[in-house]
């Protein structure tokens, strides 16, 4: 259940993008549709971790540091570490670009800045993923989170640094509730992680969960006894193994 209400958000997201761009390309459209589509992502992805099984946390790692552990201020914790890596390539993407300004420009600047564009992405998608596979419960909706903290950083970096003013980044914040959603598709692919990894780990320590009559002692018996009083039995014997059926010999 928790997979469909995370399609369901993606496929609300861009539902929502669909009608932006035929109908409307205005400023307070792009405001309405970023802020409805964030609210969305959160409600659903947030309902997605009530339908998972209380023990989904304690089987996978039995170790949990106090990042790992339940409560708000480990999912804080959890959210601004996975939002690092993303604020850190947001900075190199807004300042790297700058230099142009103070040197010559060359194509190694802007290759650069590029290469930090995709790092950025890839670390969303990164930071998702870490969160899903680590906490199935919250993960999804923490990742959102960590979308939303990218999509704020662009937004005062873009007002504060590069000179753009609000009706700019109005219609920039259409094109970045792409990072929310990149975000929300790696904790998807976590989830994933998660279950394959969980499913492995159960079937390697199937033999170990067996009946405990697999484990009986395997009875040899003689084919046939002394026919005469002090006359040894043949040293051939036929051997039993147990079988869920009974003894089967082998």
């Amino acid at each position: 259940m928790r997979h469909l209400m995370i399609a369901i958000a993606l496929l609300s997201v861009l539902g929502l993008d669909v009608v932006f761009i035929h109908f409307s390309g205005t400023a307070s459209a792009a405001v309405t549709f970023a802020l409805l589509g964030f609210t969305i992502l959160l409600l659903l992805s947030g309902t997605a971790g009530t339908f998972a099984a209380p023990n989904d946390e304690a089987d996978l790692f039995s170790e949990q540091g106090p990042v790992l552990r339940r409560g708000v201020l480990s999912m804080i914790g959890r959210v601004l570490l996975g939002a690092c890596l993303p604020v850190l390539m947001m900075l190199a993407v807004v300042y790297i670009p700058q230099l142009d300004r103070s040197l010559v420009p060359s194509q190694a600047i802007r290759l650069g800045a590029t290469f930090a564009t995709f790092f950025l992405l890839a670390s969303l998608s990164l930071a998702g993923v870490v969160l899903g596979l680590l906490r199935p419960r919250t993960g999804a909706f923490e990742a959102v989170l960590v979308g939303g903290i990218a999509v704020l950083d662009y937004a005062l970096l873009g007002w504060a640094n590069m000179g753009r003013d609000g009706a700019a980044i109005q219609l920039a914040l259409f094109d970045l509730m792409l990072w929310p959603v990149l975000a929300l598709v790696g904790a998807w692919l976590g989830l994933f992680l998660r279950q394959v990894i969980q499913a492995q780990l159960d079937w390697m320590s199937y033999p170990a969960q067996a009946p405990a009559q697999a484990n009986l002692p395997v009875a040899i018996a003689p084919i046939w006894i002394a026919e005469f009083s002090g006359e040894t039995p043949a040293a051939e014997c036929q051997t039993y193994r147990p079988r869920p059926s009974g003894l089967t010999g082998a």
